[in-house]
């Protein structure tokens, strides 16, 4: 911990090879959510409930049993934030939540003071490298 900023340092395989890919947790919580939107609330749970019984001992796990879609969906998408932790995939999903209107802010206050990150606001797209703009003759993203 530097001037009361806490910073992770680590690996998410727990070895010095990096990893860039796809794991399986994410496959299973990409799969609920779809399962989920389509109304297949029985496939969903089925898969949902798989993962967290990986996460917890077998005595202390308790399956969902949710039967309502919007709390179902709410549910997994709350197990996607805390399961994929540091994966570097939170900056998407708030993008892609917000236009279905989820309304997620990001909040942060510094020594600058409060700064915050309205739903879809233009700051959401990081501006486009100079040389791509000029190459491929796109725009630059909002500001």
């Amino acid at each position: 911990m530097t001037n009361s900023i806490i910073n992770f340092k680590g690996q998410y395989t727990g070895s010095n090879n990096l990893f860039g890919g796809i794991a399986t947790d994410e496959m299973y919580l990409v799969r609920a959510e779809c399962l989920a939107r389509e109304g297949k609330i029985a496939e969903a749970l089925a898969d949902i409930n798989l993962l967290l019984s990986k996460r917890y001992k077998s005595t202390s796990f308790m399956p969902l049993s949710e039967t309502n879609i919007s709390n179902l969906l709410d549910l997994i998408l709350l197990e996607r934030r805390k399961e994929l932790l540091f994966r570097g995939l939170r900056w998407m999903d708030i993008k892609r939540l917000n236009l279905e209107g989820r309304m997620i802010s990001l909040i942060r206050e510094g020594a600058d003071g409060k700064v915050e990150l309205k739903p879809n606001d233009n700051r959401f797209a990081i501006p486009l490298p100079e040389d791509i703009i000029r190459l491929a003759g796109v725009e630059q993203n909002p500001r």
